[in-house]
C-alpha cells in the first residue's frame, strides 16, 4: 500500500486536505487509487524496465474510462513511487511533469499505510 505525498492533474496541484485522503493498493498485476472510499481508478497494469525512464501500461477496469488504455512512466526509489500518466489515448510522457490542459497526472507515492489523518 502507499499514501499519497503530491498529485498534479493537467497542471493543478491537488490540495493538501485531498492528498491525505488518497492511497494506493496494489495487488499482483492490479493497482486501485482511492480517495477515501471512492475508487478514483482501477487498472491492471504492465512494466517495462528496460525503458528510462521505465513505462507502465495501465489497462482500466472500471469508471469512465473502463476498457481504455493508458501510458506512463515511473520511479521507484527505496519508499518512493512516482507516476506521470497520460490522458487515455494519449502518447506516454518523456518526463515526470504535468502542465496545463496536458491531461497527464503525475502522482508521488510513499509505500506505508497512513495513521493520521494527514
Amino acid at each position: 500500500e502507499w499514501v499519497m505525498v503530491a498529485g498534479v492533474f493537467s497542471g493543478a496541484a491537488m490540495g493538501d486536505e485531498m492528498v491525505a485522503w488518497c492511497r494506493r493498493v496494489t495487488r499482483g498485476n492490479v493497482t486501485t487509487v482511492l480517495a477515501g472510499p471512492q475508487v478514483m481508478l482501477r487498472a491492471t497494469f504492465t512494466l517495462d524496465e528496460s525503458k528510462t525512464p521505465h513505462g507502465v501500461a495501465y489497462m482500466n477496469l472500471e469508471g469512465a474510462n473502463k476498457k481504455k488504455a493508458q501510458a506512463g512512466i515511473f520511479e521507484l526509489t527505496g519508499e518512493m513511487l512516482r507516476v506521470c500518466m497520460s490522458a487515455p489515448g494519449k502518447p506516454r510522457p518523456g518526463d515526470f511533469s504535468s502542465k496545463t490542459g496536458d491531461g497527464c497526472s503525475f502522482t508521488t507515492w510513499r509505500r506505508g499505510v497512513r495513521t493520521s489523518p494527514a
